[in-house]
């Protein structure tokens, strides 16, 4: 038996979901410029690290992407939950997407590819995986 993957056409014109998203999350995050302190920015970094580190880099690019390592059910869920918090999209649909990317890296296949791919790249800077 062969296995055939078969592709839709990539949509044309933004994700609106995603621009929806991220607009909110930054016009929400406006008041932070008047209530800046030192113990907020150590937070928001280390919760960075948490969400994009061990969440979607440790969890769902090497656990559950590409099986790197064993991990216990309740670690599994745990990093789950942090990935989720950084809003890439669900579980299932990231690491899918991932798997497609590794296989036809840098190929028309790709979902990572296109005009664009260097905003993607510059995105994924300082995060593992």
């Amino acid at each position: 038996m062969q296995n055939i993957l078969e592709f839709e056409t990539p949509r044309k014109g933004p994700n609106w979901k995603n621009v929806v998203m991220v607009t909110s999350f930054h016009l929400l995050a406006i008041p932070v410029l008047w209530t800046f302190s030192w113990q907020n920015l150590a937070a928001l970094l280390i919760g960075n690290w948490i969400v994009g580190s061990l969440g979607v880099g440790l969890g769902w690019h090497r656990l559950l992407t590409h099986r790197g390592f064993k991990a216990p059910k309740w670690l599994e869920y745990t990093l789950s939950i942090f990935a989720t918090m950084s809003m890439q999209d669900p579980p299932d649909k990231w690491i899918a997407t991932h798997r497609m990317h590794h296989k036809f890296v840098d190929t028309d296949k790709d979902p990572h590819s296109g005009p664009l791919r260097i905003l993607v790249a510059a995105d994924r800077l300082g995060r593992v995986g």
